[in-house]
Order: C-alpha cells, then sequence, then structure tokens
C-alpha cells in the first residue's frame, strides 16, 4: 500500500473512532456562542443545535429540526441543509428533519466555524437555526457512549475515551466511577484513545462518569461527564408445560420490584396468530386445540424510574405442540404389598418418547422422573408398566412429547 493510500485509510479510520467517542457524550469541551434562531419560513418549523463536541481539528455536532402538522394536514418536507464555513472553508451538509448527528474531521485548530441551519424556500434558502464555535488544541477529553453484556451475575461495560492535551501540564488521566456522589473506583488512563472495561452489578442504578486530568499541581479537572443508564434488568422466571392434551400451565415468575410502573404480560400465538393477552401476575391455564402449535411470549411494558421513558422488554418465549386428540388408560392395581400402574397409550411412538413418574413432596421438592417399563406394543396400542414407591405427596404421571422443545404432558396427577 503506498503512503497516501496508507494515510488516507488512517484517516478514514480515525474519523469513524472519533464519531464512536462523541456520540451520546455529555458536556462541552471547549467555548460556543448562544443559538440563534431566525424567523423561519413556516411558523410550523423549527431548528435547534442540542449539542457540540470540540476537539482540536474535529467537531461533532446534534441538530433537531422538527416540522409540526396538524392531525389533516400534509408535510411540506422542504429541503434542508447545514452549511459550516469560515473565511477560508465551506461545507454543505444536507439534513433531514429529526436529530440529525454527525462529525467533521481535518478542520483547522483554533479557528472559527458558523454552523447555519437552512430551509430550501424555492427561490432563496432561510436561515432557520445558526450557531458559532471554535476548535481549539486546549486539554480536553470525551467520554465515548457504553455498551453492556450481562455475565452471570453482573453487567460488563465497556466505553472509549479520548484525551486532549494542552495548555496545562498533566500529571495522569483517570475515569472515575461514582455513585451518589461516592467514587467507586478510579481506571488509570492513558493520552489519547482508550477502551475501558469495567462491571456493575446486576440491578437497576442510576451511574456517574467523570474523565479527570491530574495537573502538575495536583488539581483535579473534569473534563467530560456522562451517566450510565444500563438497560432495565428483571429478575423473572417463565415456564410453559402441558398439563393435558388440550391444557398448558402458564408459569410466570415476576420482578415487582424492578420498577415503580409495570405490567407483565403474556402473549399467546396459536400458529402464528396472536390469540390471547393475559396479564402475568400468578400461574394460569390456557385452554388449547389438538395438534396445533404455540408460542407463549411473557414480556414487560414500564417506565424506567430513572428517566421516565416508557419501554417494552420481552423476557422469555416459550414454544409448545399439542399432539393430536390423546387416547390413554391407566389401571392402579392394589396388590398385598406394592401397587402396580398399567398405562395403555395410543400412538405413543409417533408422539412420544418417554412416559414417566415422579413424586411432589410436602415440602414442594420433586424427585427425579422415573421411566415406564415398555410391556409391548399390539397395533397402536402401547402398554407400560411401573411400581411406584409408597409417598405421603403427589404422584405425577406424565409423557415427553417427540418435540425439539421435549415438552412434558402430565395426564394425571394423584393424590392432589
Amino acid at each position: 500500500m503506498d503512503k497516501e493510500k496508507r494515510k488516507s485509510q488512517q484517516d478514514k479510520q480515525r474519523k469513524e473512532k472519533i464519531k464512536k467517542l462523541f456520540q451520546n457524550s455529555v458536556g462541552v469541551t471547549a467555548s460556543a456562542t448562544a443559538v440563534v434562531v431566525a424567523t423561519p419560513l413556516f411558523d410550523n418549523v423549527t431548528a435547534e443545535f442540542n449539542d457540540f463536541k470540540l476537539l482540536e481539528d474535529s467537531i461533532y455536532y446534534e441538530v433537531d429540526v422538527i416540522e409540526e402538522v396538524g392531525e389533516e394536514g400534509v408535510p411540506n418536507g422542504r429541503p434542508l441543509r447545514l452549511v459550516i464555513e469560515n473565511q477560508w472553508e465551506r461545507i454543505e451538509v444536507p439534513l433531514e428533519y429529526g436529530v440529525s448527528a454527525n462529525v467533521l474531521s481535518a478542520l483547522r485548530p483554533n479557528a472559527n466555524y458558523d454552523f447555519t441551519v437552512q430551509m430550501d424556500k424555492g427561490v432563496t434558502w432561510v436561515t432557520l437555526a445558526s450557531q458559532q464555535v471554535t476548535t481549539e488544541d486546549e486539554l480536553a477529553g470525551v467520554i465515548g457512549p457504553a455498551s453492556y453484556d450481562v455475565r452471570g451475575a453482573g453487567r460488563e461495560v465497556e466505553l472509549d475515551v479520548l484525551t486532549q492535551s494542552g495548555g496545562v501540564a498533566i500529571q495522569f488521566y483517570q475515569l472515575a466511577l461514582i455513585q451518589e456522589g461516592q467514587t467507586i473506583s478510579q481506571t488509570p488512563i492513558v493520552e489519547g484513545t482508550q477502551t475501558v472495561n469495567f462491571e456493575l452489578p446486576l440491578d437497576n442504578a442510576t451511574w456517574q462518569l467523570e474523565l479527570q486530568a491530574i495537573t502538575a499541581e495536583s488539581e483535579l479537572i473534569v473534563l467530560d461527564e456522562s451517566l450510565l443508564i444500563p438497560p432495565g434488568h428483571f429478575d423473572t422466571s417463565f415456564r410453559v408445560q402441558l398439563i393435558g392434551p388440550k391444557e398448558a400451565l402458564i408459569q410466570p415468575l415476576p420482578d415487582l420490584n424492578a420498577f415503580t410502573d409495570q405490567v407483565y404480560l403474556v402473549d399467546i400465538i396459536e400458529n402464528g396468530v396472536l390469540i390471547d393477552t393475559v396479564e402475568a401476575i400468578s400461574d394460569f391455564t390456557a385452554e388449547l386445540e389438538a395438534a396445533q402449535s404455540y408460542q407463549f411470549v411473557f414480556y414487560v411494558n414500564y417506565m424506567d424510574d430513572r428517566t421516565g421513558e416508557t419501554f417494552q422488554e420481552i423476557l422469555a418465549e416459550s414454544v409448545i405442540e399439542t399432539p393430536e386428540d390423546l387416547f390413554y388408560l391407566l389401571n392402579v392395581i392394589e396388590h398385598e404389598t406394592e401397587t402396580e400402574y398399567l398405562l395403555q397409550v395410543e400412538n405413543y411412538d409417533t408422539w412420544f418418547t418417554d412416559a414417566f413418574i415422579r413424586y411432589v413432596l410436602p415440602d414442594g421438592s420433586v424427585s427425579s422422573p422415573q421411566s415406564f417399563e415398555r410391556v409391548s406394543t399390539v397395533g397402536s396400542t402401547t402398554l407400560f408398566r411401573i411400581n411406584p414407591l409408597p409417598t405421603n405427596g403427589i404422584i405425577e404421571i406424565g409423557l415427553t412429547l417427540n418435540q425439539a422443545s421435549q415438552s412434558e404432558l402430565i395426564i394425571q396427577r394423584i393424590g392432589d
């Protein structure tokens, strides 16, 4: 690769890295004048600069253009552009309605740039908003957006930080993790770009980050700060099992302490069609049809107490298939010293892989299942036999469906 191509590729990689660092960070690292909003072309179109991040030769901007339309109105959707200029250069960037964000690189250090949002009037362009900012080679820093990965009982956090020296002698940089005003940890940061990894508890707390510089005189300077608001966490469980040929037991366990305003729901979907939605407060049963496929989706609608925003989170899904109409016969034969169970099942080899028995003890514990002994198959009828142990609990007799989920079908409960 020749020198020019290598330099071009390095510039492109650096631009993408800076863009990633800038997005969603908090705080301005250099000076910016007040926003000037001009009289818009239409009263229902407004523009506003939400944020600027300034470094030596790069500027990240975020601008919001809103066109309010009545119930019967139609958006004009006139063309928009962002003009960035000074005495040396002029850059035009097409804009979309809504929030637009981007990073401009390879700019002049210590130079003023005018940012202007304009709308095409047809004959001329009309200014909707403008702002002047200045690139600076002074001390600065940016905290990039965080990504989260749940691992066991913790949440792994990864983010990038960027530090830029200038004007002040610095001993070292550090990233401080803070909660409720208390510093929890401090991570050393090298000058330039660095990826940082750390772990947070798996909860719904809010955390604060500060990118700090310690000067040669031991003064602490906060270069940038950011709030960490991880996705909502819900300590829940969910189970679906067939308890009859056409009946399912749905067992959702909601996390009632996750957030103040939340509703847990289960969607019941039959062959791809939503047939019912049930609030998932406690266990419930659902009547099903034979020889159908069912999907059960357990989810929560909630308002995040930390932000006031509303979300929907899918927590678990389960799929089961009901067998064709099931025919079985259970005979309980009491002998002098033991009890014998004889189970006859129609079309067993088509629908099932195991016939089992297990015990639910008074303390709620469940024994491991024991398989029936297969005695014979005559035509479509299969005969099984087992001599269960005496128990003062509940005996469950079931069949394991011949499907990928290996769902259990409880056909008889003795001792309820």
